[in-house]
């Protein structure tokens, strides 16, 4: 687990070591980019769906890596943060569909 800001130099010289690891961006909390043992890359925001560290922990896919660039997964993670702290998401773990629009920026 590494922690350093997530840019498109710093996804690109991520290497799959055969397992799974996430490396974390030192600037949004809870963003990353996972990779897989395949070498599949993705950017994703993991957060605990109540309070306490007794609540489960969610782990929301944004976009594969080279679909979207990394400020805009950073951009999308503040948003998905921001409808989790507000308790949008907290019991179901899905994006409403009220907050589609706000995917578009």
């Amino acid at each position: 687990m590494t922690t350093e800001r997530i840019t498109k130099r710093t996804v690109d010289a991520l290497q799959s070591t055969g397992r799974e690891f996430t490396a974390w961006d030192d600037t949004v909390s809870g963003f990353g980019v996972r990779v897989r043992p395949t070498g599949a890359k993705s950017y994703v925001v993991v957060y605990r769906a109540g309070t306490g560290r007794g609540a489960p922990v969610r782990r929301y896919t944004i976009a594969a890596v080279g679909k979207i660039t990394p400020e805009l997964a950073r951009a999308r993670a503040k948003v998905v943060l921001g409808l989790w702290r507000t308790g949008t998401i907290q019991q179901t773990g899905r994006l409403p569909n009220a907050a589609r629009p706000l995917w578009l920026n």
